[in-house]
């Protein structure tokens, strides 16, 4: 008999295979250098999360804290920012002179950045 782990269920549609028992829909996460936009997979719903950015680069996102994470990066100076997912408490976390911050993760084991 198949089982499925906690917090999934059934897939009625394949046989064999489980599927969250969740209503939330899934969707990807992308920088275009002025705005962190997200996209349902099946292409349908396209939005812009955060707007007005410099040159955001690498972005990573905190399921528990709800908070999306990202590098600025410009010729002046390169931040490392956050913001919540609805756009609110943008702040500043680093502000450095590294020329190219493309990279950033988000430990959500070990609370680390």
């Amino acid at each position: 008999r198949c089982r499925c782990a906690e917090g999934y269920s059934r897939d009625p549609a394949h046989p064999g295979a489980c599927k969250a028992a969740s209503d939330v829909k899934p969707y990807v996460m992308f920088s275009n250098r002025y705005y962190i936009r997200k996209v349902d997979f099946a292409g349908m719903s396209y939005e812009i999360v955060l707007g007005g950015l410099s040159n955001a680069v690498a972005l990573d996102f905190d399921v528990e804290e709800d908070r999306i994470y990202w590098t600025d990066v410009t010729t002046q100076r390169s931040m490392i920012r956050r913001a919540y997912l609805n756009g609110s408490n943008f702040e500043v976390l680093h502000s450095t002179a590294l020329s190219n911050p493309d990279g950033i993760a988000v430990d959500w084991v070990g609370r680390n950045l």
